[in-house]
């Protein structure tokens, strides 16, 4: 086994569920397996044997397996980059709107301010708050709500980003710096 972790897991790791989509694509990639391998696991599968004795040379980082039902387990598996790559972000012209028409601050605001709001909440917590269900990007119906209470609307702290990895219930402290320069 030349180094090569195989990992059969039914939940992620820890770390990957406290990684945001941002950080995780900076930090992990899909790995697609050879032929040699599918064949070799379906083999395994068949005759019951559930070892995972991979020999390939091109391998040698540790793998996660996809939970079962994902439709890319038989062919894909995750793992991490050798080293952190800067994730492109596209999206429609408008989408996440100036900073200055959120009118943060505000307890009473428009209908347009609030549509505001809820649209940049809800991109902000898909690539920078760590989700593992739809609905954890909402808090009272709200996506605002939830970013507020993550501390969405709080400045970049570095001394917060210094920490290994992101508290619970919070943002990702690098997500808002960011935010800040979209």
């Amino acid at each position: 086994m030349a180094g090569l972790h195989c990992l059969r897991l039914c939940v992620p790791p820890a770390r990957l569920q406290r990684l945001c989509y941002y950080e995780y694509m900076m930090k992990y990639k899909k790995g697609l397996k050879t032929f040699k391998r599918i064949n070799r696991e379906q083999d395994l599968e068949i005759s019951g044997n559930a070892d995972c004795d991979d020999n390939d040379e091109e391998e040698s980082s540790i793998q996660f397996e996809f939970q079962d039902g994902h439709p890319g387990k038989r062919y894909a598996f995750l793992t991490e980059r050798k080293f952190p790559v800067i994730p492109t972000i596209m999206m429609r012209n408008g989408r996440l709107c100036d900073v200055e028409l959120l009118e943060i601050g505000n307890n009473s605001p428009s209908f347009n301010t609030a549509r505001y709001r809820e649209n940049y909440a809800k991109q902000a917590l898909m690539m920078f708050f760590p989700i593992t269900a739809v609905d954890d990007l909402k808090f009272n119906g709200s996506d605002w709500e939830k970013f507020m209470a993550v501390g969405g609307t709080k400045c970049y702290d570095a001394k917060l980003d210094s920490q290994d990895e992101t508290p619970a219930e919070c943002m990702w402290e690098y997500g808002k710096k960011i935010l800040e320069n979209i």
